[in-house]
């Protein structure tokens, strides 16, 4: 994890105490993108598929895969360890016929009061 943090550009503020607890790197760079939220007056943001690929380093095309393998876990993750997580909310777009399709997520910050001691 440290040297993955070495090797980002970070402009937010990340408390040690919880980056070091991290087992999924998900986690690490879901924490770093709520960080970078933290102090604005809407905490949220919003990824389409491909940004959620390029900020996790994945190549996932359905959203049960990165709901499954990236949210899921970073969120239980954050849920236990840190004082941040998170809700969300997908959004779907008409392509035509049949069901809408995922096309991006908005995450909403929630502060949180971590589950684990940090002891």
């Amino acid at each position: 994890i440290l040297l993955h943090l070495l090797q980002l550009q970070i402009w937010a503020q990340l408390e040690y105490k919880h980056i070091m607890r991290f087992k999924s790197e998900y986690t690490l760079r879901m924490y770093e993108l709520l960080c970078k939220v933290q102090n604005q007056d809407y905490a949220a943001f919003y990824k389409d598929i491909d940004h959620l690929n390029k900020d996790f380093d994945t190549k996932y095309t359905n959203i049960t895969d990165i709901k499954r393998k990236i949210i899921d876990i970073a969120r239980a993750e954050l849920d236990e360890k840190s004082n941040f997580t998170f809700e969300y909310q997908i959004k779907y777009e008409n392509k035509g016929k049949g069901r809408p399709a995922a096309v991006g997520i908005t995450f909403y910050l929630i502060k949180n009061t971590p589950q684990a001691s940090l002891f």
